[in-house]
Parts: structure tokens; sequence; C-alpha cells
């Protein structure tokens, strides 16, 4: 891989620790220390109003919320300071949408679709006059923007959009047509960031994907609130477009470009949903905590059980890991880094399912009392399972994560087998390979940025790395393009990158605290480290020893059948 794709997954791939970005783990710009301190100060007096009774109707936020952030400007954190925003970086923004994660799913839910997203889009693609006339009033949060990508029937596959954008018969723009679902912040917005195809579905072209800036107008039409389980604060409607007519100056980015103003602005959204997760976990595990030891059972509080100990230990390391991975990530992104998809997936899955995680545990450990309305335990479960959907669903994420790591691999071993065609021309290409097979050979990459009471997890890690390459090598070199069909054996491998990632960011993160404090001053650290190693170096053990299982063809066959029978079993005998 070259360097300017340098990426830890893309390089873990090949089987290559990219120690250097382990190296420094990352620290909030003092210069901007001040900002997210006033904008926590501003949640905190939020949250000590007392947890607010959920909404009876979808959409609605607790009174006074949305001014509230709005005025601290959280609305435009991302948003460049020419514009209006303040201009801080993924970091400084992670910490304020874990901090609202903790406040409420909802709320972050809802400057997630406006900044992450919607703003995020029209910052990167946008022009100068666009960026001028709509990003101020976004950073004040006087206008809400959403995002309008998924339709019904497309789920998350992008080429199937519907929505079509022709050019106005009398040349003034654009007209579109289509049905867009799903829109988070439909009911207040607008302001949407709309992709439609610029070619015809019925035609055999591969179908060009254009973004688009729709403001409210005829032909606009937004949808009922849509009834959820959770995050019932959060605004979701459908949006209807009916010949909705667009001045020429509302395409966003380039025409034909629109899956990468897209996949842009996931990537940051993406960061966004995995520390709002880091939020609601954290509350969680110390909901938990406090439930344990304040209920008693046989002459002691629930804490001082094993079985309770142990649901604590591995949800404060899984806790632990995910704070540390989205730091990490989020660092590395205001770095300038060019590629941080991967990680940036990696860490909305692993938030995702830590969030599920940690709030059904804290519901078990609550007991009967958790099952019951108004105690906020079971609503914790039900909002914690939007964020498997939101910016992809995890089996998405899994095949991209899968995926995406092998493409560079897969590219390299077509260069070599093109090389050996022409071996003088391709004599650069065969010495680089030669040397790539010859440390696989020889032995595993080293980490040598690990602090030395961190051995046995650096070990692991390099093992693993080490495996994930040889894997995807197999594994290329047996299916080819075709292993994008294998998708079991994608979510396996998809399963070992995302704990590679959360026990790197572990280890760079437990070495600052090491060096900074010592053995003593950072004993918990050390200790949650260890945990997190072990649970870590365990699964990825499973996915890895497990890629061909030879019960895969018997799930397919299964599968196949329960469905010929619409869903139903055998009959008793």
């Amino acid at each position: 891989m070259t360097q300017g794709e340098r990426s830890f997954l893309k390089a873990a791939f090949h089987g290559v620790v990219a120690e250097e970005l382990l190296a420094e783990f990352p620290q909030l710009p003092e210069e901007q220390a001040p900002e997210v301190a006033r904008m926590l100060e501003v949640l905190e007096t939020l949250a000590e109003q007392g947890t607010q009774p959920e909404p009876k109707l979808d959409g609605e936020l607790p009174e006074g919320w949305l001014e509230a952030v709005a005025e601290a400007g959280i609305f435009g954190t991302l948003i460049p300071t020419e514009h209006g925003g303040l201009g801080l970086g993924r970091l400084a923004d992670a910490r304020v949408h874990e901090a609202l994660g903790r406040l409420d799913p909802a709320l972050a839910i809802t400057v997630g679709a406006h900044s992450g997203l919607a703003a995020t889009a029209l910052t990167r693609a946008g022009t100068d006059s666009q960026r001028a006339r709509l990003l101020p009033a976004l950073a004040r949060g006087e206008r809400l923007a959403a995002f309008a990508l998924t339709e019904p029937g497309m789920g998350s596959d992008a080429a199937a959009t519907e929505t079509l954008a022709q050019l106005a018969t009398d040349g003034g723009g654009y007209e579109l047509n289509g049905h867009k679902i799903w829109v988070t912040n439909g009911g207040r917005a607008d302001v949407f960031v709309v992709f439609a195809r610029t070619t015809r579905s019925d035609t055999d072209r591969k179908p060009a994907l254009t973004a688009f800036l729709v403001e409210r107008a005829p032909g606009v039409e937004v949808g009922p609130e849509i009834t959820k389980v959770g995050v019932r604060g959060a605004s979701t409607t459908s949006l209807r477009l009916d010949a909705a007519r667009v001045p020429a100056d509302a395409l966003l980015g380039a025409l034909g470009r629109g899956f990468k103003v897209a996949v842009e602005a996931l990537n940051e959204g993406r960061i966004q949903v995995a520390a709002r997760c880091l939020g609601v976990a954290r509350r969680a595990l110390e909901r938990a905590t406090e439930r344990a030891l304040s209920r008693h059972a046989f002459g002691r509080p629930l804490a001082g059980f094993q079985m309770i100990q142990e649901r604590l230990a591995e949800q404060a390391a899984q806790v632990y890991a995910l704070e540390s991975m989205c730091t990490m990530t989020a660092g590395l992104a205001d770095t300038g880094m060019p590629d941080y998809s991967l990680e940036s997936a990696a860490c909305k899955v692993f938030g995702s399912e830590t969030a599920l995680a940690v709030t059904d545990a804290a519901l078990r450990i609550a007991a009967g009392v958790g099952y019951v309305e108004g105690q906020g335990w079971e609503r914790a479960v039900r909002d914690a399972r939007a964020d498997l959907l939101l910016e992809g669903t995890n089996e998405v994420m899994r095949a991209f994560i899968a995926l995406s790591g092998m493409r560079s691999p897969g590219a390299e071993m077509e260069a070599v087998e093109r090389a050996m065609r022409e071996p003088i021309k391709g004599f650069g290409v065969l010495s680089d390979f030669a040397l790539s097979r010859a440390r696989a050979v020889l032995g595993r990459e080293r980490l040598s940025v690990a602090h030395a009471l961190l051995k046995r997890e650096a070990v692991h890690l390099e093992e693993a790395i080490s495996s994930l390459g040889s894997a995807a090598d197999r594994l290329l070199r047996r299916y080819g393009s075709a292993i994008a069909e294998e998708q079991m054996i994608l979510g396996r491998v998809a399963d070992a990158a995302i704990q590679i990632w959360a026990l790197a960011a572990t280890l760079s993160r437990t070495t600052a605290a090491l060096n900074r404090r010592g053995e003593g001053g950072a004993a918990r650290e050390l200790s949650l480290a260890a945990n997190f190693g072990a649970i870590a170096h365990r699964r990825i053990q499973h996915a890895l020893s497990h890629l061909d299982d030879e019960t895969d063809a018997l799930r397919v066959h299964v599968a196949d059948e329960l469905c010929r029978a619409g869903g139903r079993l055998p009959p008793l005998p």
C-alpha cells in the first residue's frame, strides 16, 4: 500500500503493524479545551434538570433543549469559523457528542444528522456561494438540516436510488421526483441534502448519483412523524419530491459524484455515532454499578457476587476500549489522515454493539425494576438499538470493512500477476512482493511503541495482524472477486479487524497513561487493558480460526428451506 493511503486497518490487512499511528495517543488541543468545557457545562446543566419523561409523540424534545444547544454553538462545532461555526476538530466534536449521548441519544441524533451529515456534506462539497449562504444559519441553529439518502426498497444499496433529477424543460435548474424515507430531522429541517439519480433507472448505464441542496418549497412534502420504538425525541419522517424545482446552483458537488459526497459525510457521521454510543454506555455502566452496590441479596450487595462482577468487568473493559478507539479515530482524522473510513466504520459497529450490550446488562442487573416503564432502564435499551441501523447497518458495515480492507491486497496481487507476465518491466513490483513474502515467512511484524507492561497484549496484537494479513491473502487467492458473495466469511474477517483496532487503540491509550503516571498511577488503566486484551484475543482467535466453517453451506440450505416454507418449521412427528 502507498503512504498516501496509510490507514492502520488497511495496513493490518497487509499483515503490517502501522505502529507510527499509535505512537502518540491524541489529546484535545489546548486552544479548543475552553470551548469544549463551556459546551459540556451547558449539557450538564440540562442533565441536572433530571431524567426527562419519554416524549408521548415522536419528534418532541424537552422544552428549551434545542434553543440551549443552539445558543451554545453545538450545531456548529465542525463548521469553519469563517462561516459562523466554531471550527473545532473531530476529537472536540466527539467529546461533545459523548455528552449529548449521555444526556439523550435522541438529542445527539438530531445534532448529528444536522452537523455530522448535512452540514459536513455542504462544508466539504459546497461552493463558496452555497457555504456563505447556508452555513452561518446552520451553525447558529436558526435553520436545521437533514440528510435524505434512503428510499423504500433501497436499503443500503445506493445504486438502487429511484429519485430522479432531470434538467427542467425551460433550462432553469433541475426537477426532482421521488420518495425518501427515514429522514432524521425531517420534521424540523428546512434544508435537505437530497441524493438523486441523474441517469434514468431504465437504462443499462451505471447510475450517476448526484447530491442537491433542497429547501422547503412547492413540490417538497414532508411526511408525518414515524412512530419509533426508541429515540422518540428525534424527528424521523419521509420526504416526497413531486416535480420539485431547484436552481442549477443547488447542485452539491460535481454532477454524478453524489456517492463521494455521501461517503465522506457518513465517515464523519460514524465517529459521532460511536461517540454518542460511548455516552450511552458510560451512563448505563454507572447506573448498573450504583444498582449493584445498593441492591442486596443474601445479606450482601449484588456487587459482591462473581456473576455480577464478571458482567461489570466485561462491560467496563468494553467501554474503556470504545473510548480509546473513538479518541484514536477522531484524533487521526484531525491530523489530516486522508482515509480513516475503516477505522470510523469499526468504531460505529463496536460502539453501537457495546452500547446495546451495556444497556442490556444494566437492565438485567436492575432486575424487575429494569423492566418497568419510567425508570429509564428499558428505554436505554430501546434507544441503543437505533444505532445498529443508523449511518449504515452493522451487517453492511462488516461487509464494507472486510471488502475495503482486502481491496488493496487484491490490487497488489493483480499487479504481481501482471508483473510476472512482463518481469523486466515489473521488476520493482516483484521485488516489493518478494520482500513482503519474506517478512511473512521470517516472522510477524513487531510493535515497539507499547509499554513493556503491555507486552502480552502487544504480542496478541502482533499475532492478530499477522493472522489477518495471511487470511486476506488466502481468501483472495481462493475466491478472487467472488469473495464478495461469501458474506459469512466477510463478517468474521470484519469482526477480527474491529477487535484489532479496538485493541490497538487501547494499547496506545494505556501506554500513554503509564508513561505519564507510572504503574501505580495507571493501575486501573492497566487492569482494564489486560481485561480487554484477553477479551479481544479470544474474539479474534475465534473469528479467524472459523473462517472456513463447514456449516456455512448448511446454514444457507436451512435458510433457503425456511424461506420456501414461509418461515414455518416442520410439524411435530
